[in-house]
């Protein structure tokens, strides 16, 4: 995939438990195929579950305390 350097086989598998514990939803764009030449896009957003999940998890980080001590380069 393009922008993430991630294959297909990486992030599919990662969405779909990702949806499966309810903290992702996802849907098909309602497009024609014919019209815009190409297959319906899976859409993805993350539900209020994930959100507090994606908080969780990012808490420790954002309370670790700041370095104290300083560097200094000769």
């Amino acid at each position: 995939m393009g922008r993430t350097g991630l294959k297909s086989g990486t992030i599919y598998p990662a969405l779909h438990r990702l949806e499966a514990e309810g903290w992702l939803r996802s849907w098909s764009e309602d497009v024609d195929s014919s019209a815009v030449g190409r297959p319906p896009r899976r859409l993805y957003a993350i539900t209020p579950t994930g959100l507090a999940a994606a908080e969780a998890a990012l808490k420790p980080f954002r309370e670790a305390p700041k370095p104290t001590a300083k560097v200094r380069f000769a």
